[in-house]
């Protein structure tokens, strides 16, 4: 485990999750007695602290589930839990979609439209190459709680560009939409998955069309950039010679969109950690200036959250829940 941390790519990653660290001590979110400037040294000394102390505090299954999505040996799964209710696994009837085509055509003619709106399916998309299995906990955890979860399958595993997966996980929605009998659903992006779903939300509002989308939970999604994917994009490059690259990478490096499409429907949440290693926090808010005041920024500090687990730690799922919850209050008003 420390070998893995200190690794070139990873020293990387940690001086990213060291200057959001920093940057945060001495920013508005703390106290003005509790500021403080801390030296380069110590912040990197205690970002690779808690980096490894993260990990000690982990189940067995999200320690297993974290390396798989850091590709490392006998860590890695090797297939799909069955728990895991993959679209790619499961049959629908409806033909491959376009974004020119309105959801509201497609499937059977009626909804059910008076559905609690807390319970409507959960569909989670995934981040920047990241296996099903990573979402093992999310799963789970939502599952039990009484919610139909679904995880989206990216083109290309994650590295397709951000309309093109846009695409898919509107092909994939209607799916689940045309199964379960329902209007809408809940969509939970963790890194990547953010940008997609904004993306898509703001591509349909741009042709006069409703996004099916009920609610738009993001962690971690650099809605401003993700400056720490340029980490990434630098580790692929050598590891694909003569491949092309893939212009994703660009993209979430160069993202500008934190202000949210006006009349969408849709309910927004960005929900960030301090110890991000991609995503400097600021980089992650959203702008809450919409009229409807349907856009909320949530900031955890715990230093057990990063950008992976975000997406499995029990207080990050808790939060998302609150998310929910908080959204019913809000359609009702």
């Amino acid at each position: 485990m420390a070998i893995m941390k200190l690794s070139p790519i990873h020293r990387k990653l940690i001086t990213q999750e060291a200057n959001n660290f920093t940057d945060y001590m001495n920013s508005d979110w703390v106290p003005p007695n509790k500021r403080k400037r801390i030296p380069q040294w110590w912040a990197l000394c205690v970002a690779y602290g808690v980096a490894l102390l993260r990990m000690l505090t982990l189940s067995p299954q999200n320690r297993q589930d974290y390396y798989a999505l850091n590709r490392r040996g006998a860590f890695v799964a090797k297939s799909v839990p069955t728990i895991l209710k993959s679209v790619e696994q499961t049959s629908f009837s409806s033909e491959p979609l376009s974004l020119e085509m309105p959801i509201a055509e497609v499937g059977q003619s009626s909804c059910l439209v008076n559905v609690n709106p807390q319970f409507l399916p959960i569909l989670i998309v995934p981040g920047l190459n990241t296996p099903p299995v990573f979402f093992r906990a999310m799963v789970d955890y939502f599952t039990q709680l009484g919610y139909p979860v679904y995880v989206a399958t990216l083109p290309k595993q994650g590295l397709s560009e951000v309309a093109e997966a846009a695409e898919a996980v509107y092909n994939q929605m209607a799916s689940i939409m045309q199964q379960h009998n329902v209007p809408q659903v809940h969509v939970i992006g963790h890194s990547l998955g953010g940008i997609v779903t904004q993306h898509l939300i703001n591509t349909l509002q741009d042709a006069g069309k409703n996004p099916p989308i009920k609610t738009l939970i993001a962690l971690g999604s650099g809605f401003l950039g993700a400056d720490g994917v340029e980490i990434l994009k630098n580790c692929w490059i050598p590891k694909n010679l003569g491949k092309p690259i893939p212009k994703v990478f660009d993209e979430l490096i160069r993202w500008n969109g934190n202000l949210m499409k006006q009349g969408a429907g849709v309910v927004y949440h960005s929900i960030v950690t301090t110890w991000d290693f991609l995503v400097p926090f600021r980089k992650a808010f959203l702008n809450p200036q919409l009229p409807n005041g349907l856009v909320f920024n949530h900031l955890l500090d715990d230093w057990a959250i990063d950008h992976v687990t975000i997406a499995m730690h029990p207080r990050a799922l808790k939060t998302i829940h609150d998310c929910l919850l908080q959204n019913v209050t809000v359609s009702s008003v």
